[in-house]
């Protein structure tokens, strides 16, 4: 059975137990292999709506800090209109996600993105009130937009800076910072290399689609330039920092679906980067009437690497833990039991114990009891909600909040004088 769900940062995951009648096992084996996959048509859906978003904001972002500071004089009409349409896309795809959400997270069909219970549960999640908060922010952007005669006063300077890095923070709120131990670094991290891209990229994409404004300014081109490289640099500290946090190493790099993508979106970077300093050795020596091609060809490199972001927020990046069954026999004082645990993940889990004697002789038990503790994080032992499903057979679902080497221990009573103490280390991975 395959359970939709959502991780500690509101990507939906997959989790699953598998139980048989008869025979058959064939689905069995292919779910504890972990080679279930969500096949409902939302998985490229959100992907394409959140390639979106990511794109429209970039734009949007980057678009105002260049004719904030870059221009040398009024926008043209085909900037306005471009930032505006950045707008649109980024507040459209955020309120596709909003109601995507939902049955993305569940595992349900498409058509179920107009159920408004679904969309009520997601408003209740970190996703949910963070993408109304951006949505909320955006229809405040607009106002920026419509007063952009008045970019070079310091109060309107003020509140599109302050906009810009509280839009990106919502979108950092939902990604892989928000599932880490160090949020605070990793959400800082994460915003700062936002920014920085949106100054690059996302300025990048303006001057693209109006060349015939922005191309004619030497001035606004080698401020582009200047910001442009000072971006990258910053895109590289903090993409390198977050690399290392979040993979917790870069070991698995090759191994990884997180790590592959990585590695080819940075090859991308790095292309980008070497056309870039192209550009601007044209731009010093001919001026930027020559770096029409070059910009579109920069364009069509960096949309790629945003479609690569987009699949890559969505995937875990570090190694996961097996839905396989965890299985112990643990012998103590003349009795044996047999425990397992499904799945040992971060998560909701479920575990079966069964206590037999060594001696051949049946005879149930008086009373069975359990308790779970984390040392490496100090959490005491708790108790674990034993239920008795047949003779000397036990079951519990449990949580387990964090990964690491749990410890489980089962106090055995065979008979009212005496207690028998079976102690297990579970390692729970994410």
């Amino acid at each position: 059975m395959s359970t939709p769900n959502a991780s500690a940062d509101s990507h939906p995951v997959q989790g699953s137990f598998a139980f048989s009648i008869g025979t058959s096992s064939s689905d069995v084996t292919r779910i504890l292999n972990n080679d279930a996959r969500q096949g409902h048509g939302l998985n490229n859906l959100f992907n394409i709506i959140r390639f979106v978003m990511f794109a429209g904001i970039l734009t949007l972002l980057g678009g105002v800090v260049i004719v904030m500071f870059g221009a040398q004089k009024a926008p043209s009409i085909r900037t306005r209109m471009s930032l505006w349409g950045a707008w649109t896309l980024a507040i459209v795809a955020s309120i596709q996600a909003l109601f995507a959400y939902g049955p993305h997270a569940s595992g349900v069909k498409v058509y179920n993105v107009t159920d408004l219970s679904l969309l009520s549960d997601t408003m209740t999640t970190t996703f949910g009130q963070a993408t109304l908060l951006r949505i909320s922010l955006l229809l405040g952007f607009s106002l920026l937009l419509m007063t952009i005669s008045s970019r070079s006063k310091r109060l309107w300077r003020l509140f599109a800076v302050g906009a810009s890095i509280a839009i990106a923070a919502t979108l950092s709120a939902v990604g892989h910072p928000s599932g880490e131990s160090l949020v605070a670094l990793s959400f800082t991290l994460d915003v700062v290399h936002f920014l920085a891209v949106s100054l690059w990229i996302g300025a990048l994409f303006l001057i693209t689609i109006d060349r015939k404004f922005w191309l004619q300014s030497t001035q606004s081109m080698l401020w582009f330039s200047r910001a442009a490289g000072y971006a990258v640099a910053v895109i590289a500290v903090t993409g390198i920092a977050q690399a290392l946090l979040l993979m917790d190493g870069l070991h698995n790099v090759f191994v990884l679906e997180y790590g592959q993508k990585l590695l080819v979106k940075v090859l991308l970077v790095l292309v980008l980067v070497a056309i870039g300093a192209l550009s601007r050795s044209t731009l010093r020596r001919n001026g930027p009437a020559k770096l029409q091609q070059s910009v579109v060809v920069e364009a069509l490199i960096a949309l790629i690497v945003v479609g690569i972001s987009a699949l890559i927020v969505a995937l875990p990046p570090r190694e996961q833990a097996s839905n396989a069954p965890v299985q112990f026999s643990v012998k103590q004082s003349g009795l044996i039991a047999d425990i397992t645990v499904t799945p040992a993940r971060v998560g909701s889990a479920e575990i079966h114990v069964s206590i037999g004697s060594l001696v051949g002789s049946f005879a149930q038990m008086t009373s069975v009891s359990a308790r779970m503790s984390l040392p490496s994080k100090s959490i005491p032992s708790g108790p674990i909600d034993l239920v008795r499903t047949s003779p000397n057979h036990y079951t519990a679902v449990v949580n387990f909040p964090f990964s690491g080497l749990w410890q489980i221990q089962y106090l055995v009573k065979p008979d009212p004088s005496r207690t028998v103490l079976f102690t297990t280390d579970v390692k729970v991975g994410e």
